[in-house]
């Protein structure tokens, strides 16, 4: 799998297309069990970081990601995911042993979701509005742009979905 050594900001607003719902089995029990079902949470807005256990900058991401989920705990309207590609469950065991992911930790070991997303490099950011469109992709290490641009996209997601 391809990683990218530098940051890249896509905005897709303009272009932005529809992601079909999605399950996918949870990988942190702390969270959930089972599957998580998409469909189960109408009128939100997603945050999907696509990532696999060995990507030197998903593992910088990760302490990133659980601060934007921890800024949204107490938002129903938004719900951050890591949704990984890797087969082997002691992958995503080991992954939220040195993480401790404070939101789902799901696994798209056949890619499906992942495919759909068009998810080319790794890590990739997506932010899915309420209506199910991918309204911008962000891909490598996030920095403070990335960051910005992430906010950015859920604050117009959340704000255009009480219009």
């Amino acid at each position: 799998m391809r990683t990218l050594l530098m940051s890249a900001v896509l905005w897709l607003s303009a272009n932005a297309f529809a992601v079909p719902a999605f399950e996918l089995p949870w990988m942190n029990k702390e969270h959930g069990v089972g599957t998580f079902k998409s469909q189960e949470h109408p009128n939100t807005v997603f945050v999907v970081e696509s990532y696999f256990a060995g990507c030197h900058y998903c593992n910088i991401n990760a302490p990133m990601v659980n601060d934007l989920a921890a800024k949204y705990a107490n938002d129903p309207r938004v719900i951050v995911l890591d949704v990984g590609v890797d087969r082997l469950d002691s992958q995503y065991e080991g992954w939220i042993k040195k993480h401790r992911p404070n939101h789902p930790v799901l696994k798209d070991a056949t890619m499906k979701l992942t495919k759909q997303l068009g998810t080319k490099g790794y890590p990739s950011t997506y932010e899915i509005d309420a209506k199910g469109n991918v309204i911008t992709k962000t891909e490598g290490a996030w920095e403070s742009a990335e960051k910005q641009q992430i906010q950015n996209a859920i604050d117009s997601a959340l704000k255009s979905d009480l219009e």
